[in-house]
């Protein structure tokens, strides 16, 4: 359905060539992409590099750097924007089987007093909403007291407002698999992007799955939202997953830099399972931090 990712830049070539790639993999309708600190006119250069098969929403009015960027398949979905700010895009979207949902993506600001604007905003679009909601990106914020280890403890003011503000507005936070945590400076480990959904969203999709992907080339963790096909066309469209490696192998013809690239990416993958299983360990930390400026 959704990913939302802190990209953390896509200016250099190779950093959204790498990032395109890297998207391509989970074929979802509907991608957002946070901190691209793209100016707005080198933004169309940039997004042709992604092919003409998307519309795009932002708000450059909001800020210059171009906080979050919104990319939906125009076949797929119709997708329309409702509010915003420089933190967060709110938008309805017309799925292809005639149902509406409302997606609202965050890219908060760092300091917490600016937070709290962003809360009362939510608060008050919470006013208006009587679809399925799913409020979803890097929010800049904890939630528990076990969302950080490596660093300062968490106290509970550093969560107590946003709480608030999902009990207010009837919201809770989806829950996830894979990777608790989801940003990492390599000594500091945070959970501060999250998914979270109204009590409608999960009645209608009990099945809903939201993945902690591997960061890659960010040191924020992509969040991916699936809707499991009631049915069963999901039996079909793995089978097609497992034959496409097999295609590609067919079709690809090898040259030097992509094998380069493509063994770089296979040891950002193995150093990123090891890192896995030993968060604090500086070793494995750098390991990674290596393998991804290789790529980019």
């Amino acid at each position: 359905m959704i990913i939302a990712w802190n990209v953390r830049g896509l200016n250099k070539r190779a950093r959204h060539m790498e990032i395109k790639a890297h998207l391509h993999q989970f074929h979802m309708p509907c991608i957002s992409l946070l901190e691209t600190r793209v100016k707005e006119n080198n933004a169309s250069k940039i997004r042709e590099v992604f092919g003409n098969k998307w519309s795009w929403v932002d708000k450059y009015s909001q800020h210059p750097n171009g906080r979050i960027w919104i990319m939906c398949l125009e076949n797929n979905l119709q997708l329309t924007m409702e509010d915003f700010s420089d933190q967060h895009i709110h938008c309805k979207i017309l799925q292809h089987d005639g149902r509406t949902i409302c997606i609202t993506v965050i890219y908060a600001q760092n300091q917490l007093q600016q937070r709290q604007d962003l809360w009362r905003n939510l608060k008050r679009t919470t006013l208006t909403i009587q679809d399925l909601w799913m409020v979803i990106g890097d929010f800049n914020n904890v939630l528990s007291t076990n969302d950080r280890i490596g660093g300062n403890k968490v106290k509970d003011s550093e969560y107590l407002d946003m709480t608030s503000m999902m009990k207010d507005s009837g919201m809770f936070a989806h829950d996830t698999r894979g990777q608790h945590f989801t940003w990492s400076n390599g000594v500091v480990y945070s959970r501060i992007d999250h998914a979270l959904c109204n009590k409608q969203w999960l009645l209608q999709y009990p099945e809903c799955e939201i993945e902690v992907l591997k960061a890659h080339i960010s040191d924020h963790h992509p969040l991916k939202v699936e809707v499991k096909n009631q049915q069963n066309h999901s039996r079909v469209w793995e089978k097609l997953k497992k034959l496409l490696p097999k295609l590609k192998r067919i079709m690809y013809t090898t040259t030097a830099e992509v094998a380069n690239i493509h063994m770089n990416r296979e040891k950002l993958k193995q150093a990123e399972d090891i890192l896995a299983g030993e968060l604090t360990n500086p070793t494995y930390a750098a390991n990674v931090k290596k393998w991804r400026e290789q790529l980019i």
